[in-house]
């Protein structure tokens, strides 16, 4: 599963620095390390605790001592987990409050940053957390893969900005409590994957909602990032849904693909269809019908899911796209696109004419690409070499991703 390694703080005691002690974070400490162990399956043997013994007691010198001696143990394909729950003061630079004294929160990310691990994300929920500032965002150089700079870096996500305390209570802090449930929530996941941005923007949103119906404790999270793309983090095994090919050949044409585009109670497909010959458009009318024929009872679905939903329905709608080689369903240039829907459809809405390359035509709706001619035409002209396609396609990806890494920082 994840290479996982995690350091998780929950200061409680501040008795020696006369601040308010917070017995809450102890269970904020507690409620973290179970969201990661249910979530992301990291091991208990994986995760660092300070403040869980000695009744919420961490001091400067211990934390110090047992944070460097973690960073040294790391190897460089771990992902590092950082998690604060306690007081952070509203002074500029900003620090994290401990037992018997104060860290430094700016030098704290820096520490982490530099590790040997490739990525790190750091939590931190206490008041006027978002008063931190992270490094000049990462370039890839044209010569990197994309999977040497997806993932590489550090993110920092806080439970209130600058100016805004943090707030908890008996059942724990706010922040924490969405954070944890953000982490063990199988919706977020994709393909068995969780993604820090998809994370972050949850808990973001979330915290606005929270914000919004208790407007006299307003939180609002901050999430910036030195990072090449985002992290994946794994919530399950995935084993991807195998979806049957659709292929039919008949002497007047041939059925190349057919992709499921079930929505609702509505179960529809796109079939890519290429004629073996030029046809009037009544012809092509017929074989659209005949096509729907064929695809009446078509069994192909994008995940066990939809199958479960649509396996003994009908088809209500399909669409025939209409090309006349492979090359046409290659480059999605078709000659024309056919719609066939069920009685039970609205067919005032789906076979509306909103120009006149569309006409209906045998219970058919028929659209006609006025530019395929030439479009067909100018691909032929300007078609490349797979190599000249590849390096181009490198060169405006790194181009893309150095745009976004920088866009909004």
């Amino acid at each position: 599963m994840n290479n996982i390694k995690a350091f998780v703080v929950g200061v409680s005691d501040y008795t020696e620095i006369n601040a308010n002690n917070l017995p809450f974070c102890l269970l904020d400490m507690n409620n973290f390390s179970q969201a990661i162990k249910v979530g992301l399956h990291v091991q208990e043997r994986d995760i660092i605790h300070l403040g869980k013994s000695f009744n919420g007691v961490v001091s400067v010198e211990r934390f110090w001592e047992e944070l460097k001696h973690f960073i040294a143990e790391l190897e460089e394909q771990a992902t590092i987990i950082f998690y604060f729950s306690g007081h952070g003061t509203s002074t500029n630079p900003h620090y994290l409050a401990l037992s018997d004294g104060f860290v430094k929160t700016q030098e704290l990310i820096e520490v982490i940053s530099k590790s040997r691990a490739r990525n790190k994300v750091l939590f931190l929920d206490c008041c006027y957390s978002g008063n931190f500032s992270i490094a000049k965002s990462i370039k890839i150089d044209i010569e990197d893969s994309i999977d040497t700079f997806n993932g590489t870096g550090y993110a920092v996500l806080t439970s209130s900005n600058e100016q805004e305390p943090s707030f908890g209570d008996d059942i724990g802090s706010v922040f924490t409590n969405i954070l944890c449930t953000a982490i063990t929530n199988k919706f977020l996941s994709r393909e068995g994957m969780l993604s820090l941005q998809d994370l972050q923007t949850w808990v973001k949103r979330a915290l606005e909602i929270q914000t919004e119906n208790n407007p006299n404790n307003p939180q609002h999270a901050i999430f910036r990032a030195n990072m090449g793309g985002t992290i994946f983090l794994k919530t399950s095994d995935y084993a991807p849904y195998v979806r049957e090919h659709y292929y039919l050949e008949n002497n007047n044409f041939i059925i190349h693909s057919l992709d499921p585009l079930h929505n609702g109670s509505v179960k529809r497909y796109a079939a890519k269809v290429i004629l073996k010959s030029m046809l009037k458009d009544e012809d092509i009318a017929k074989v659209t019908l005949e096509i729907s024929r064929l695809l009446k009872h078509a069994d192909i679905y994008k995940s066990e899911q939809q199958k479960y939903t649509y396996k003994n329905q009908k088809t209500n709608i399909i669409w025939v796209y209409f090309g006349f080689s492979e090359e046409d369903i290659t480059n999605s240039n078709y000659y024309g696109i056919a719609t066939w829907v069920d009685e039970k459809q609205n067919k005032d809405w789906w076979y509306r004419l909103s120009d006149k390359q569309q006409k209906i035509i045998n219970n058919v709706h028929f659209k006609k690409n006025s530019l395929y001619t030439m479009l067909k035409k100018f691909m032929n002209e300007n078609t490349i070499s797979d190599i000249e396609a590849i390096e181009q396609l490198r060169q405006v990806r790194v181009q893309m991703l150095n745009t976004a890494e920088n866009f909004g920082r």
